[in-house]
Order: C-alpha cells, then structure tokens, then sequence
C-alpha cells in the first residue's frame, strides 16, 4: 500500500494546521474539481495556482492523483478530441489546442480517431455548411461567405471549404 500523505499519521502530525494542512487543501480542492469536469494536468495546476496554492502542493496533489488513478491524462485527451470532432474543428485545430494545454500528441493519433469514427474533413465542413445555410429559401454570396467563415473558424482550410461550398450548392440546386 502507498503511503498518501494526505493522511493524518504520526510523522505528518506536526505539518497539520487546524486540522487540515495546505496538502491536503489542495488535494480536497482537486478533487471537488474533478468532480464537476476532467482537467489536463496542466490546467488542473493552472486552476490549483489560480486558488492560491503552492507549486510544492501543487505537483504533490497531481503525483497522488495520478497514483489513484484520479487524473487520467489519455483519457481526458481522447474525450476532448472526439468532443471537438463532433463540435466539427478540424484536426489541425485540435492539435494546437491540446498542444496550448500542454498535451503532447501527434496529429497522426488524432487522425485515428477521426477515422474510428469515420469522420472526415469533408464530412465536417458539409455539416457546417448545412447547418449555417439550412431554412434559406435563396444562398446569397453574403451566406455563402459567413459560411466559409465558419469553417475557417474551426480550423479548416480555405481552399477545402471553398470545394466544399462548391459541392454543397450544386447539391442543392439539384432540390
């Protein structure tokens, strides 16, 4: 069995503090985190510095987290990316998100899980374009660049979106 030191025993006693020492603050306050929603290890930190707590605690609080199997970094990584495909952003947008939380993955992983879920950028775009164009009786050039827009947004490329839009109005104009 490890030995957590957010446990009261004889040889933390003298470090406890009305009951409660700063490590064990910041293991509670890890916790309650994770309970609303799944952090990085990165933002988990930013969040814990943020509340006023010591670097020290800090990465002790993480270290036993992940000995619980509390923090899991994959996991968390893995909902991400399949929550974004599905909010549509392109892998490319992904990467440097993940990469902005100090996530280090390939864009080649990313791309598996893409294809897992047959998800292409392709797909994507059209299913913005759908969705920005959809109840339009007529697509005005205006319409049509609000949503390529959205599709640069998310992080696709311009050429891409604009094959796309060209595939998506022929479509329509067969209805």
């Amino acid at each position: 069995m490890i030995d957590s030191p957010f446990e009261k025993n004889a040889s933390n006693e003298g470090n406890v503090q009305k009951g409660v020492s700063s490590l064990q603050k910041s293991y509670l306050c890890a916790i309650k985190l994770l309970t609303k929603k799944d952090y990085s290890e990165y933002k988990l930190s930013q969040k814990l510095l943020l509340r006023g707590f010591s670097p020290e605690d800090i990465n002790a609080t993480i270290d036993q987290l992940k000995i619980k199997n509390l923090l899991r970094e994959d996991d968390y990584c893995e909902l991400k990316i399949k929550g974004m495909m599905q909010r549509n952003y392109s892998p490319e947008y992904i990467l440097a998100s993940l990469s902005r939380e100090k996530i280090n993955i390939s864009k080649e992983q990313i791309e598996k899980i893409f294809w897992d879920h047959k998800v292409t950028s392709k797909i994507q775009i059209k299913k913005i374009f759908e969705k920005k164009l959809r109840n339009l009786t007529s697509i005005s050039q205006k319409d049509i660049n609000r949503a390529l827009n959205r599709a640069l947004s998310k992080g696709h490329s311009l050429a891409l979106a604009k094959e796309c839009i060209a595939t998506y109005t022929t479509e329509s104009e067969d209805y």
